[in-house]
């Protein structure tokens, strides 16, 4: 078993149900001594099989990046990651919007700083349920945290040509796909409003790849990157989808 198929067997192993799950992509996580390529690529939109930590540090360039990062325990490397890798690929007035859960926000916030990217702002999406009880705070939250931070300045702050709101609501969730899915409307507001059309959104941590169907809508480039082998294919079918709901539409 060469290097890639162990890699990927490890990650197979950490499915719920393994025997059921065959990939159309085994023995295609990325390879840190390969030549980066995408897993899949359609018309603008390049996924990544593999782990953020050895894709990330190679891609070179995005115009926007919007995430939800896990912030479980044993993530606790995810903010100054994050924060390092995003500056250096943003442009200069780029921007980072990353999910952040209530609890985690002064670390989120001590390592984005520290990573030379300036804070400008947070936000608040809205739960599309009436209660969320945060166990252990006691707290009922109603939104989740946004944290807004630029490359040294906002591109188009002066002009005030896109004034995204910082209360979303959003739109009825679907998480058939994912546990830990958000609604697609947060993420389209945040796209349309901090980037172009024609330019590249990034999401390290693309999950089910909601990022990615709101970037396709938006008509925005993407780039996602996912470790687990059965997300990714979730990820797959979902672009395919978009594409086909977009060119019917």
């Amino acid at each position: 078993m060469d290097e890639a198929d162990r890699r990927l067997a490890n990650l197979l192993e950490s499915l719920e149900d393994t025997d059921t799950y065959i990939s159309d992509y085994r023995g295609q996580v990325s390879n840190p001594s390969d030549p980066l390529k995408p897993t899949w690529s359609c018309n603008g939109i390049d996924l990544y099989l593999g782990d953020s930590r050895e894709i990330l540090p190679r891609i070179e360039y995005a115009d926007f990046c919007i995430t939800d990062p896990p912030y479980i325990p044993g993530f606790e490397w995810v903010w100054e990651f994050l924060g390092r890798n995003i500056k250096r690929i943003l442009p200069v007035g780029g921007s980072l919007v990353t999910l952040c859960g209530h609890v985690h926000i002064p670390e989120a916030l001590d390592n984005l700083r520290n990573s030379g990217l300036r804070y400008w702002w947070i936000a608040g999406m809205r739960h599309t349920i009436e209660h969320k009880l945060v166990i252990g705070k006691y707290v009922v939250a109603q939104f989740k945290p946004a944290l807004w931070f630029v490359n040294e300045t906002r591109k188009g702050a002066n002009s005030g040509t896109k004034t995204p709101f910082d209360m979303v609501p959003g739109t009825k969730n679907d998480k058939s796909r994912h546990k830990w899915q958000q609604p697609t409307n947060w993420f389209e507001h945040w796209i349309d409003n901090l980037s172009e059309e024609g330019e590249i959104v990034i999401d390290p941590f693309m999950g089910s790849g909601t990022t990615g169907v709101a970037a396709i809508k938006k008509r925005r480039r993407f780039i996602g990157i996912e470790i687990n082998p059965y997300d990714f294919d979730q990820c797959v079918e979902r672009m395919k989808d978009t594409f086909e709901e977009i060119g019917n539409g």
